[in-house]
């Protein structure tokens, strides 16, 4: 969800607003208001633009848009200052400064502030951001999505959200994390946050301790506008989008072409020197080689959150499906996903794996292809029981 955004009534605009943008105002006024060419304090000049900005419909709504990033710095702190601002005014300024420290700083502690808008800083915010956040447990012990949003965000230091997760986890917080499961494990088992561990893991993750640079803020705080899809509301990036997958003609298992891409060098050792919490956390911010890497993990709670993982692909899952050495827990949660088992070759690569649990595999057997079930049939690399299955499926159609 975003926050939902609408046009502010009179009352809420106050006297001063209301005269360029309220309901008795005309259309020059307001385009006046959206320039930002109205002397107005802080406070009235943000909800008006807001305003004008909320009704799409109008020609001025982009260039109250415009105006609100090219504002100086102390007029929108002046803005924010003020306790009485609107959540969507709020919400309305986190979408266009969400990598200035200063000004997020006081929108975070805004009482004001709506839930969603917190979710969306929390996705992309700075370091010393996040830690303010995290430091507001009453808040996203409420709304828990915002503990997701600093989860996803590699800005956000690992002690800090190993601390805020073992604190949810201790108090039967719920937070929907797809590798919750061994989130939970993981902090069972191992010390808790280790504050020296912090920058070790952000060089792994390619990252600086800081989630922006300084060089980065700099230029957003000189007025380069900071769009919502650069800004608030994203999480983390995931790969392209992936061609459709053709059906193959042979049965072969597919190459595994994510293993080769491993290297051995100095990040495969990197990896190797996570603790589990960390690498449960790499296989959602690293990258496919990362992944390919971590699901080789000899703990299988490691390997379960990396298959878990939502920014696994297709090519990925085909991949892993065809893989005998995995834990036999990944080819089951594989062979368990309908959206991956809809795909031929994983069909494939699922009935040929010994670890793919019998019963499993018998239910793919009716959607090969003739000729795959007849090499079925003749393969001494399936159980036995399923290689009858082929027999008698072939003559059954004689």
């Amino acid at each position: 969800m975003a926050y939902p955004h609408r046009p502010l009534t009179d009352a809420m605009l106050g006297p001063l607003a209301a005269k360029f943008a309220g309901t008795n105002a005309n259309d020059a006024s307001r385009m006046m208001l959206a320039r930002g060419l109205v002397p107005l304090p802080p406070d009235a000049l943000l909800a008006g633009l807001y305003h004008v900005w909320a009704n799409s419909e109008w020609e001025g709504s982009p260039v109250a848009e415009k105006s609100l990033s090219k504002l100086p710095e102390t007029t929108i702190m002046g803005a924010v200052g003020k306790r009485t601002l609107d959540a969507g005014v709020l919400d309305f300024i986190a979408r266009k400064f969400g990598r200035n420290k200063t000004i997020l700083e006081k929108l975070v502690l805004h009482s004001n502030i709506h839930d969603e808008t917190l979710i969306g800083i929390s996705r992309s915010c700075p370091e010393s951001i996040c830690d303010l956040i995290s430091e507001n447990q009453e808040r996203w012990m409420k709304c828990p999505e915002i503990v997701v949003g600093l989860y996803n965000n590699p800005g956000c230091r690992m002690s800090v959200i190993h601390r805020v997760l073992e604190f949810a986890s201790r108090n039967d917080i719920e937070v929907k994390l797809p590798m919750m499961e061994e989130i939970k494990a993981a902090i069972a088992n191992e010390p808790g946050p280790d504050p020296a561990r912090d920058d070790l893991f952000s060089e792994r993750m390619g990252r600086s301790q800081s989630a922006v640079s300084d060089a980065e803020e700099d230029e957003d705080e000189d007025g380069v506008e900071v769009t919502e899809d650069d800004s608030v509301g994203l999480s983390v990036t995931d790969d392209e989008d992936l061609p459709p997958m053709e059906e193959p003609d042979e049965l072969a298992p597919v190459e595994k072409k994510v293993e080769e891409e491993v290297s051995f060098g100095s990040r495969t050792q990197e990896l190797m020197a996570m603790n589990t919490m960390e690498k449960i956390r790499a296989a959602l911010l690293g990258e496919q080689t990362d992944r390919a890497f971590l699901i080789k993990d000899s703990n299988k709670i490691v390997a379960m959150a990396v298959i878990k993982s939502p920014k696994i692909k297709e090519n990925e899952v085909v991949g892993y499906s065809s893989n005998r050495s995995l834990s036999p827990d990944v080819i089951r949660y594989i062979a368990g996903r309908r959206d991956w088992v809809k795909l031929y070759q994983v069909k494939i690569n699922l009935v040929m794996n010994p670890k793919t649990p019998l019963a499993r595999a018998l239910t793919f057997l009716p959607f090969l292809k003739n000729n795959d079930v007849k090499k079925l049939a003749r393969s001494k690399n399936i159980p036995a029981a399923l290689a009858k299955a082929a027999k008698r499926k072939i003559q059954g159609q004689r």
